[in-house]
């Protein structure tokens, strides 16, 4: 009896009938389903595995954003934005480098800094301060003496408690002596509460902090240091706060109190983390409502979308720059070390931030304005005021859409810049006006903050209702085959969660996305460059791993690293494993017909062809007489390696036949070839 080969287009098809998609007589047709697979050269494969990575355990908050960049030594380093945290892992060490918020200030004693000739470091007398070294405080106001000018931000070293501590400053000390003025004014992150500030009730894990003007928010996190035990509870640690009042807040203990009252003693310390803000969204569109064509399918008119707290990161240098939706810009030096401390005169409420290949620190959105960008000096990034003697603009607003959401270096000489509505290109021009901001498509927006990626020189990225590209002009991305099944699935509460990576290795962009019925990214669709074809899957379902909320490539990695929802993080395309369990790759054949449908088909056998085949894998056959009926199953068949003679023997009819293939076993692999199926028409027709 004959073998007849299969062909099998490459990519998934959502978008029509199983029957639509595989119809010919040819008895060619299309995948129409899948899981963690991809195509590579037209054949589906499984996609690459992960291992954990040991070193960054604990993150407090949900993973949204990260960003490599190389430190003061050119050694790799990873920054990590969570919805309430940021940190830094140097490949060994994870730190927490949260911005601290102001809780100190006042103005500082007649002439409190003391230099020696010859030295940068400068002696700070202040005798009140609760400090510990690698503390970032700021100064302004101090008059220059001995060739030093002390304003700006510092980290502490050397405390000295109850007499002062130390800096470093910027240029060597001309002469000794002490100056500065009598108008100095500091601003520190750390203070001692009141005696005893702690209130137990007995019983109950749920403390109250007396903290006058706290001026903290519910759900902010609070530290504390130097608390002595009392009533059976011990707060020194990280605590997320619930707000009382302007004096107080409670956090809850790790153990329940023994008893009634108020303890901890004199000593202790507390700072608080800056405040992560929500972006505020506009609800969504219904899909043809108004303009024909606007907003994604499965949009209401009366949802309301759901912000997501999260971080712009980009690297400057040596340094990462980092700033939260609705905040400043924060800059964390690894050769300085602490936490992140605020860039010296950047705008406040920012939307997003980035750096541009010509290095200018670009933020879009301003408290004037949220359409609103600006840009600091090239060649000093604390400077942010336009002068005729810099490169500085204080603010130009840009008009197509009502906020920004997001921006990014694509090539030398052009960012990207998106609103709610529109894309801008940002060309660097060289002249008085440094960039040209004109618009590039006035109906290609973007979901989220992170649902944009760069490969090559191209961007890609995913916007309201349709896949986009920029690689000189702005065109939709050939998306037929998945696009409706993507946005109809689409959960547009959760949009500002989407976020995008390139994996420039396989020439792909990974499309990340919360589905309907879920409150976290659970779903992805990849799409291959070079084939122009689509793939599917989940990350729910995972044995090993949790749901990716974030990720970036290889880029100064030896591979892709993402992050999951409880704040473990991944080396992916390492073996074919997730995490030490089992990853489930599988991919169904569409059934496809003879003879138009005219005449049954016998079924006889099924003869696999695999370029690579790792571990046992199960094949099922499925056969139908019409295309509504539901399959006739035969199987599973187990398909092995090292099999001497793979035919499957099968006894099945219908007029039409699929098949569906399923790796589910530890170190599993496979990347499919032409399969062939032994098959003659037999005598029964309609």
């Amino acid at each position: 009896m004959p073998l007849v080969p299969i062909i099998a287009a490459p990519g998934i098809c959502k978008s029509l009938s199983d029957y639509g998609a595989a119809k010919n007589t040819q008895l060619s047709g299309r995948y129409t389903d899948g899981n963690h697979i991809r195509f590579v050269a037209g054949s589906a494969e499984k996609i690459g595995g992960w291992v954990s990575i040991s070193g960054i355990t604990g993150l407090i908050g949900i993973p949204r954003a990260a960003k490599s960049w190389r430190d003061q030594n050119a050694m790799p380093r990873l920054a990590i934005g969570t919805e309430t945290h940021l940190y830094a892992w140097d490949g060994a060490t994870l730190s927490d480098i949260t911005p601290l918020r102001t809780i100190a200030s006042g103005t500082l004693g007649n002439n409190p800094f003391t230099t020696t000739s010859s030295s940068s470091l400068v002696t700070v007398a202040d005798a009140s301060a609760t400090l510990v070294n690698g503390d970032w405080v700021s100064y302004s106001g101090a008059a220059t003496f001995n060739n030093v000018t002390v304003n700006g931000w510092y980290p502490v070293q050397n405390v000295n408690p109850g007499v002062g501590y130390q800096i470093t400053v910027a240029t060597v000390a001309s002469g000794s002596g002490a100056g500065g003025g009598a108008s100095v004014v500091f601003s520190y992150p750390r203070e001692l509460l009141g005696n005893n500030p702690f209130t137990t009730t007995s019983g109950s894990n749920v403390v109250t902090v007396t903290d006058s003007n706290h001026g903290a928010l519910t759900n902010d996190y609070v530290t504390f240091a130097g608390a002595a035990t009392f009533n059976g509870v011990t707060l020194n640690g990280q605590y997320p706060l619930t707000v009382v009042n302007a004096n107080s807040y409670t956090v809850i203990a790790a153990t329940t109190a023994s008893g009634t009252g108020s303890g901890g003693g004199a000593a202790v310390q507390v700072t608080h983390n800056i405040s992560m803000s929500v972006l505020s969204l506009t609800n969504p569109v219904a899909y043809g409502v108004g303009v024909y064509g606007t907003g994604p399918y499965g949009y209401s008119q009366g949802t309301v979308a759901t912000g997501s707290a999260g971080w712009s990161l980009d690297r400057y240098g040596s340094q990462i720059l980092a700033s939260p939706i609705g905040g400043t810009i924060y800059v964390y030096d690894p050769a300085k070390g602490g936490t992140a401390y605020p860039l010296l005169n950047a705008p406040n409420n920012i939307l997003a931030m980035f750096v541009t290949p010509e290095r200018f620190v670009t933020a879009l959105g301003t408290l004037s304005s949220r359409m609103q960008m600006a840009w600091a000096d090239q060649n000093d990034y604390t400077n942010w005021t336009t002068l005729p003697t810099n490169t500085a603009n204080s603010g130009r607003t840009l008009q197509g859409g009502t906020q920004f959401v997001a921006g990014l270096p694509v090539r030398g000489g052009v960012s990207l810049l998106f609103s709610d509505k529109a894309v801008f290109s940002m060309n660097y021009s060289g002249d008085n006006f440094v960039y040209a901001t004109p618009e590039a498509s006035d109906n290609a927006s973007i979901l989220s903050l992170h649902a944009v990626a760069v490969l090559g020189e191209a961007a890609y990225w995913m916007g309201n209702g349709d896949f986009w590209t920029w690689n000189g002009a702005v065109q939709p991305l050939p998306s037929d085959d998945i696009r409706e099944y993507v946005y109809r699935d689409l959960n547009p509460l959760y949009v500002s969660k989407t976020w995008v990576m390139a994996i420039r290795s396989k020439k792909e962009i990974w499309f990340n996305y919360v589905s309907a019925g879920s409150s976290e990214i659970d779903s992805y669709v990849i799409y291959h460059i070079d084939q122009q074809c689509w793939s599917i899957g989940k990350w729910s379902g995972l044995l090993g791993s949790g749901l990716r909320t974030a990720g970036i490539d290889a880029d100064l990695f030896f591979n892709p690293i993402c992050l999951d929802v409880n704040g473990l993080a991944y080396q992916h395309e390492v073996g074919t494993d997730d995490a030490a369990q089992p990853l489930d790759a599988n991919v169904t054949f569409s059934p496809i017909d003879a003879s138009n449908g005219n005449q049954n088909l016998d079924v006889f056998g099924f003869l696999p062809d695999f370029s690579r085949l790792i571990g046992n894998i199960s094949l099922t056959v499925n056969v139908r007489q019409y295309p509504q009926d539901p399959n006739s199953v035969s199987g599973p068949f187990i398909l092995t390696p090292n099999d001497t003679n793979p035919y499957q023997d099968i006894r099945a009819d219908g007029k039409m036949v699929g098949f569906e293939i399923d790796s589910n076993v530890l170190g599993g692999d496979f990347n499919c070839g032409v399969h062939r199926l032994n098959i003659q028409p037999s005598g029964a027709r309609i």
